[in-house]
């Protein structure tokens, strides 16, 4: 249902921009073609960037000038102008910040940046039969790209290839797929010197330097950077990032390994998420980005989208948390975005144009 959806709205939105869609990365300006909406208040908004000129995320404007930025655990401080050196089209940040009235414009405090995965595809991607998406593995996860929303940088949809290493940002579907909005080239896989990125849960550890992260062997040593971690070390259980050296196709020998928060917190006032459907069982019990979600009071766009919202379906909830749990008050259903270059030389410029 979803890639019908968003079949059919490539072919509307190319028609009526009349635009050049491509499936590179780069570029930033102005967003005023984008999508309007958003939360009003302080609070938190999660969704990929659709353009720069300040930055664009969940169709609000953010002002940037003195917000924090912390981008693939690199900290600093937005002077306003150069997100686009530091942030990327396609990529999926978390923004706290204050939204006007308006919701459609805000300042941001905060701007965080962590890619879902960094490492080599596994063996050669698989085109699937639409001709459109491609398929391909990185340790553990199934990874999807899509030839007219994705953004690719230094590399492209055709260009992509066994050994690659890759950093890749989006959205996990109903089956543990990551459904791309950006893939960005770093390098040729070199074991023993390829620096790599992956989150998971804890298991197995031997209680001294080695533990497993899916099919993954991780092991670690006195040079160990932790973070969030008491006494140094990790337990069973615990979901958790890793940076470090691949030395293996299935072993890493961690430089630095964080302990990551999974959701929001439970309270927070005001939250615009975007990402896909899953674990769907009712309006009342469903999850968003891994965020559990209650919408059997929220208003749906469109309408229908109450009836039919399932696994899969891509969507914007805004609310509050209450309790861990995502009180929904409107839910908006996401056709996918394209890459839009405006034909203008006189107002050059590359936009997410998001349904």
């Amino acid at each position: 249902m979803m890639q019908q959806m968003h079949k059919g709205f490539i072919v509307a939105a190319a028609l009526a921009l009349s635009a050049l869609i491509v499936a590179c990365g780069g570029g930033g300006g102005g967003g005023d073609s984008l999508a309007g909406g958003g939360i009003g208040g302080t609070g938190i908004t999660r969704g990929s960037v659709t353009g720069f000129g300040s930055v664009f995320v969940n169709g609000i404007e953010f002002e940037t000038d003195g917000a924090s930025r912390t981008v693939d655990d690199e900290d600093d401080i937005s002077n306003g102008r150069d997100d686009d050196k530091v942030l990327g089209i396609g990529m999926v940040v978390t923004i706290t910040g204050t939204v006007n009235a308006d919701g459609v414009t805000g300042t941001a405090e905060s701007i965080e940046y962590d890619n879902d995965v960094e490492g080599p595809v596994a063996a050669a991607p698989v085109e699937d039969l639409d001709g459109v998406t491609k398929r391909f593995d990185i340790f553990n996860i199934t990874v999807v790209v899509d030839r007219n929303s994705t953004v690719f940088e230094k590399t492209g949809y055709d260009g992509l290839a066994m050994n690659d290493l890759l950093e890749v940002s989006g959205y996990f579907d109903a089956n543990g797929r990551l459904l791309a909005t950006r893939v960005e080239y770093v390098d040729e896989l070199d074991l023993g010197n390829s620096e790599v990125e992956i989150r998971g849960v804890v298991s197995g550890f031997d209680g001294f330097d080695t533990f497993m992260l899916g099919g993954i062997s991780v092991t670690f040593d006195g040079t160990t950077e932790f973070e969030d971690l008491p006494g140094d070390t990790v337990e069973n259980g615990q979901y958790i990032e890793v940076e470090g050296v691949l030395k293996t196709a299935t072993s890493i020998a961690a430089s630095r390994i964080e302990r990551e928060d999974e959701g929001f917190g439970d309270d927070v006032d005001e939250i615009s998420l975007e990402g896909i459907v899953t674990d769907f069982n009712s309006i009342s019990d469903f999850r968003v980005s891994g965020q559990r979600v209650n919408a059997s009071k929220a208003t749906f766009e469109p309408g229908t989208l109450k009836t039919s919202i399932a696994d899969g379906d891509q969507v914007e909830v805004e609310g509050s948390i209450v309790n861990g749990i995502l009180k929904a008050e409107e839910v908006e259903q996401r056709g996918g975005c394209l890459l839009y270059t405006s034909p203008s030389p006189r107002d050059l410029r590359q936009d997410l144009v998001c349904r």
